[in-house]
């Protein structure tokens, strides 16, 4: 990837941009594997269903970035009348190769007892990866080794009341172990997490489902795109960064035609810990504090639609911070998009297409021109109309 991008007003000129120029090449390639064994049985007034696995993943990463050369200075542009044919010549100036290896041991239990279900897992990882960065201009290289492993717990206990109201707990650990490296080709430690959730979820009936939960959640290395112009499409790390929040959502089915899902997200994040000016104390960029859904359904049953569906939804992210280095705060404005699809199953045709399915999505549905994104000096737009045909076969 390729990218021209201004750097401020031009020192000589009110009317021209400074502009600057990086590239980037990346290949990737990953292999992953997981396997496990699951177990039930009982033991006196307990039933018990157990869980025993292993996964291993492996990816190489080659990536190599520059810009313009030594002792060239990228052209001006207008601001009024810009010209994008000038041509802008890039050279490579460093290069990296990673190799990452993961292997994870995990076991888990459920347990149920009269009206009480509890959960109990711990899961060990083991992650080493090998970085080289090469400056192109020397030949000069760094080899860096990282080694990391950790111990992650999870538990959870819920009761279920014969009403169908359900209170539960849960506590959860996390230790994800990072690709990529940053800018300079330094290789990135593993993400840390741990949350606290409680919630309620009510079940009147086989067709419908309401939940109810409040989280804490604390991340440690956190990524996030690097604030320097001059390194776009790379990230840094971050301190730390504390979420608690509120999520409601409900599905249910109207009749045998009509179900709808809908669904609120509050998130209260704050950045605790930071060594970066400014950013301790802000809100993460690119996450809203306000986020909701609503999605419709309704299918055809008997007559000349006989398996055809329509349905049609209503997404809103609220404002996100689109800054963290500065003294001024930059919000990103609120949006509102709209999506549809058609489905159609062709076992309505003949007994014999059973299994066929046909659907048709389509997000951003009124195609509009909306930014998703801003980080200090970049902003990029969200997606246009996506529409997405998929035929499936299930047996």
């Amino acid at each position: 990837m390729s990218t021209v991008f201004p750097t401020g007003v031009s020192a000589t000129d009110p009317n021209s941009l400074a502009r600057s120029a990086f590239f980037e090449n990346d290949r990737g390639r990953a292999f992953t594997l997981d396997n496990q064994a699951e177990a039930k049985f009982a033991a006196g007034p307990f039933t018990h269903t157990t869980l025993f696995g292993v996964d291993y993943q492996n990816d190489t990463l080659d990536y190599t970035s520059g810009g313009a050369p030594a002792g060239f200075a990228v052209p001006t542009i207008s601001i009024t009348n810009p010209n994008y044919n000038t041509p802008v010549p890039m050279v490579a100036t460093s290069a990296a190769n990673q190799n990452f290896n993961q292997i994870g041991l995990y076991a888990q239990d459920q347990i149920k007892f009269d009206h009480w279900v509890a959960l109990l897992g711990v899961r060990w990882d083991r992650a080493d990866s090998t970085t080289q960065t090469t400056a192109l201009a020397t030949g000069a290289a760094t080899t860096t080794q990282l080694s990391n492993d950790a111990v992650t717990k999870r538990g959870a206990l819920l009761y279920k009341f014969d009403s169908g109201i359900a209170p539960y707990i849960q506590y959860t650990e996390s230790f994800q172990p990072q690709t990529g490296v940053a800018f300079g080709g330094s290789p990135f430690v593993p993400t840390t997490g741990q949350q606290e959730e409680a919630g309620i979820k009510y079940q009147p009936n086989e067709k419908s489902l309401y939940t109810m939960a409040i989280f804490n959640l604390l991340q440690q290395n956190v990524l996030t795109p690097d604030p320097n112009p001059a390194h776009p499409n790379f990230s840094v790390q971050t301190g730390e960064i504390r979420s608690r929040g509120l999520e409601l959502e409900g599905k249910t089915q109207i009749d045998r035609s009509l179900s709808l899902l809908a669904s609120y997200t509050y998130i209260d994040d704050v950045i605790t810990r930071s060594n970066v000016a400014f950013e301790a104390g802000r809100r993460a960029v690119g996450i809203p504090m306000n986020s909701a859904s609503l999605w419709a359904d309704y299918t055809f049953h008997g007559g000349r639609l006989d398996g055809f569906g329509v349905a049609g939804g209503v997404r809103y992210v609220g404002d996100t911070p689109g800054n963290l280095t500065g003294p001024t705060v930059l919000d990103v404005p609120a949006v509102t998009l709209f999506d549809a699809a058609m489905h159609y199953d062709f076992s309505a045709l003949e007994p014999q297409f059973k299994g066929y399915f046909l659907q048709v999505n389509a997000t951003n549905l009124f195609d509009k021109t909306y930014v998703t994104w801003c980080q200090d000096a970049n902003c990029w737009y969200g997606l246009r109309r996506q529409v997405l045909a998929t035929l499936r076969y299930k047996w």
